[in-house]
């Protein structure tokens, strides 16, 4: 996209969820680059801000940081940006501990 957008509803469940994004000014002078999330009620939580210079910005955002937001639940995703940028919000498949990595006693 570029510029401001809104999406939603989104569902994000406890520790399963990341956003990668990538952004770029194509004017090469700087952009802003910024991202809230919210439950329907509830105020936005700033989840990403970044100031892009005059080449390309990514970043991802890690399952635990929705968990120390606590943005969870259904939400609504808010972009505020003068940049273009692509953004992804991807489920990260529950991985069950591994047994044989266990030390025994």
């Amino acid at each position: 996209g570029s510029g401001d957008a809104e999406e939603g509803p989104i569902e994000i469940r406890r520790g399963d969820h990341a956003i990668r994004w990538i952004a770029a000014d194509p004017e090469r002078r700087g952009c802003r680059f910024a991202v809230s999330m919210a439950p329907s009620s509830e105020d936005p939580v700033p989840v990403i801000r970044a100031t892009v210079g005059g080449g390309i910005d990514r970043g991802t955002v890690q399952p635990h940081t929705f968990d120390a937001l606590d943005v969870r639940g259904t939400v609504f995703a808010t972009v505020a940006s003068d940049c273009d940028w692509a953004l992804v919000l991807e489920r990260i498949p529950h991985r069950e501990p591994d047994a044989s990595a266990t030390p025994t006693p």
